[in-house]
């Protein structure tokens, strides 16, 4: 995969251009023992500036950690009364917790990472940690029947340049009404990989995705949520 399929796929989208008869994967070495962690932060917790902050760490920090967010709206007491944000700083690190603590506390300091937030486990396991099953593997491998099944709408985009603090507070705005009680956002730093492939002139309009979800309920009415998008 190289620059003049990403300069085709810029255009109308997936299948304008062409058809894919083939592709050749490389594998790529991971140690033997990983990192995962998963800090949480509400608005009261500063996560509109720590999401803030991420943005400009996050896709340029060490490429062995991979770090993003997502964001959802949470009722902050028992009755429901009050709504706030929660963001949930979910990472990957190609290595132990003594290398991934100092990298992460000195160029990171705002998230506030300590020990008891991650947790050492094989690549293979890091799979089912992302997708919110439990790490008993292999069994999780071989049950073929999906724990649960869901369905969304979802939007995706990226990111020109990192979005100002005021814009996220205007969002949060947003999912304060009824329809947006079932919706998202996931923020994904790409613009280590894509720098590897694109013409330079083009390195400004790859840097985050701002994806945006709602789910389906099961009477099967379709809950929309649309909010603003830099691109």
């Amino acid at each position: 995969m190289g620059e003049d399929l990403f300069w085709a796929i810029r255009g109308g989208g997936g299948a304008s251009f062409g058809i894919i008869l083939g592709y050749k994967i490389q594998l790529v070495d991971v140690p033997q023992t990983v990192t995962v962690f998963s800090v949480q932060k509400t608005l009261e917790e500063n996560a509109t500036q720590i999401i803030h902050r991420w943005q400009y760490i996050a896709p340029n920090i060490d490429p062995r950690l991979f770090i993003l967010v997502r964001v959802a709206r949470v009722n902050s007491d028992q009755d429901g009364a009050y709504i706030t944000m929660r963001a949930a700083f979910t990472a990957l690190f190609l290595g132990g917790i003594d290398t991934l603590l100092p990298l992460v506390q000195e160029s990171f300091p705002e998230l506030g990472l300590v020990r008891e937030n991650c947790t050492e486990i094989s690549w293979l396991q890091s799979i089912s940690y992302f997708q919110g099953f439990p790490i008993n593997l292999p069994e999780m491998l071989l049950n073929r029947q999906q724990p649960y099944v869901g369905y969304f709408k979802g939007k995706a985009d990226y990111v020109r340049e990192p979005i100002p603090e005021y814009v996220f507070e205007g969002i949060w705005e947003l999912f304060k009404e009824p329809d947006a009680k079932d919706a998202d956002i996931v923020l994904i730093p790409w613009w280590k990989m894509m720098m590897k492939y694109l013409n330079p002139q083009f390195h400004f309009l790859i840097g985050l995705v701002l994806f945006t979800r709602s789910f389906m309920q099961h009477t099967g009415q379709m809950q929309t949520h649309k909010t603003p998008t830099r691109s």
